[in-house]
């Protein structure tokens, strides 16, 4: 009898196995689901980076590390070229009449979607090896569109988490657009002063461990 239930409980272990790698397929499967899965990668390398530079502490893998980090990145554009078709429907479709929620809903699909080319057309740039000068505006206003995009994502998170207060999905929502938000200012683009190592990698790195696990679920589901 004893046999018998440990040769099923290794068939339901490696069966579960065997789903589980199926989710972590589909997951990589989803542009999405790379470019947020290389996004931990890069910014756990981030952290890294940033320690050995700060503590002195083996210099020669923090240079290795920023190899990779820069490699990351070039992927990640790669990956979310394009990205800024995405807001052409909600662009189309967008109402505009004055109330809080119009005004933040019209911040949040402008600039993200601006926000979005721009980026594009700053690796095109970088790519191209165009006028430095040309890519550097280009991705200031990337930057001050991310961040204006924020201004209008942040309340819309805080207003379904009032509507709704039960749903942890929705608070995680809104403390990654936060992290989103602390990780924009500390790039110093937009705030030169705020500019952060530590913050640009933890809170890169934070928002990157929430928007896995929200894509995660999805897929799983």
């Amino acid at each position: 009898m004893s046999a018998v239930n440990n040769k099923e409980g290794g068939k339901k272990k490696v069966e579960e196995q065997q789903i589980t790698l199926t989710r972590v397929i589909n997951y990589l499967d989803i542009s999405d689901g790379r470019d947020k899965f290389i996004k931990l990668i890069q910014y756990t390398f981030k952290l890294i980076v940033w320690y050995c530079s700060k503590y002195q502490h083996k210099p020669e893998l923090g240079k290795t590390l920023a190899f990779y980090i820069k490699a990351l990145s070039d992927a990640r554009k790669v990956i979310r070229f394009g990205m800024f078709l995405k807001s052409i429907r909600p662009l189309l479709e967008l109402k505009f009449d004055g109330s809080l929620d119009s005004t933040f809903n019209t911040l949040s699909v402008v600039c993200g979607g601006n926000s979005d080319l721009m980026d594009d057309l700053v690796w095109i740039c970088k790519k191209g090896n165009f006028n430095d000068s040309l890519a550097d505006r280009l991705d200031w206003i990337a930057e001050w569109s991310w961040m204006i995009s924020l201004w209008g994502d942040i309340p819309l998170s805080y207003f379904e988490v009032l509507k709704d207060p039960k749903t942890p999905q929705k608070k995680f929502n809104l403390l990654k657009l936060l992290f989103d938000f602390v990780h924009c200012t500390s790039q110093g683009g937009c705030f030169p002063r705020f500019k952060s190592e530590f913050c640009i990698a933890f809170f890169g790195l934070m928002s990157a461990i929430l928007s896995n696990n929200k894509l995660w679920k999805k897929v799983k589901s």
